[in-house]
């Protein structure tokens, strides 16, 4: 049951992760925004979770007594979706920042699971949908092959992570940790510092004074 639930949401999920990645200018959203559309599932629930226990807390019994009203029903439903939203879009946020400051590594690692998951569960949504549509009987070794595929897709993704990263942090292949939050490249060249009025005036004078006369 609670996969049924959470199925739309991975979905979901994965369709933004394949556009998002499959553009380059848009794939600096390409891990917050999956996965604050998978966080937004169970703050969803959490939160009708809650209202049926504060139900149950204040004594209230389905069984002896009427339905609630429609404008109750409304106002937590309500509740529950905007619960929803802010939770995903503060683990969005919490996404965005961690992607822009973690390791080549750990940021590769990450995008490799991220598309892995979205390209299997992409392929197992169209595997279903054929086998509905034209009634083909089902293979055991369709979900191997369908793994591998993804696993490919995903190695290809994650090769080239710093697009990932965040417009204002992203930097160059090769760049070191320690660097990353100075937000500039350790070989970048330092600013020629141009003489001051005095130290421009002493030196004037002292290539006068080399100059034979």
């Amino acid at each position: 049951m609670e996969l049924l639930f959470a199925a739309p949401f991975l979905l979901a999920a994965a369709l933004a992760f394949a556009i998002l990645a499959a553009v380059p200018p848009w794939r600096r959203w390409a891990i917050p925004i999956p996965t604050g559309i998978i966080i937004s599932n169970p703050c969803l629930f959490m939160i009708i979770g809650g209202e049926l226990l504060i139900a149950h807390f204040v004594g209230y019994d389905a069984a002896t007594r009427p339905a609630p009203v429609r404008t109750i029903l409304i106002a937590c439903l309500s509740i529950a979706i905007l619960g929803g939203i802010v939770g995903g879009v503060a683990a969005g946020l919490v996404a965005r920042l961690l992607t822009a400051i973690l390791p080549r590594i750990l940021l590769q690692i990450a995008i490799l699971i991220a598309a892995w998951c979205s390209y299997f569960i992409l392929l197992i949504a169209l595997d279903i949908a054929a086998t509905a549509r034209w009634r083909l009987q089902d293979s055991s070794a369709l979900p191997i092959a369908e793994a591998v595929l993804a696993l490919v897709g995903a190695w290809l993704t994650a090769r080239h992570p710093e697009p990932f990263r965040s417009s204002r942090i992203r930097l160059p292949v090769g760049t070191r940790f320690r660097y990353r939050m100075a937000f500039a490249a350790p070989n970048a060249a330092p600013v020629e510092q141009r003489p001051t009025a005095p130290e421009a005036l002493d030196e004037s004078r002292a290539s006068s004074e080399d100059q034979p006369v």
